[in-house]
């Protein structure tokens, strides 16, 4: 599974490591991780259980396996969309700026 016990955990703010924890998979976080492989929805709540509980390489790991799913290729590319405006005056009046001028 994604979530590797075996790699030495940095100290949380409380001081304890995750390997120091009673259970470090718990069959909950088990199950919800083999939902996100498999494809299925998550809910809200245990998207939150997974950020709160996977270290942020074991996350990224998750994500960039449905990544993989969706998007086989070995591109990734991303967008930064940015809307460049050369002025604040505007007679179209419509909503999408929010420093327009009349």
């Amino acid at each position: 599974m994604i979530y590797d016990t075996s790699i030495e955990q940095p100290e949380t703010q409380t001081g304890s490591s995750r390997s120091e924890r009673e259970n470090p998979v718990p069959l909950e976080m088990e199950a919800i991780q083999e939902k996100v492989l498999a494809g299925e929805r998550i809910t809200s709540d245990d998207a939150g259980r997974l950020y709160r509980s996977l270290t942020l390489p074991e996350l990224g790991a998750l994500a960039d396996a449905v990544r993989q799913r969706k998007h086989p290729d070995k591109v990734v590319t991303y967008i930064i969309d940015r809307n460049i405006n050369y002025t604040n005056i505007c007679d179209v009046y419509c909503t999408f700026c929010a420093f327009m001028r009349e």
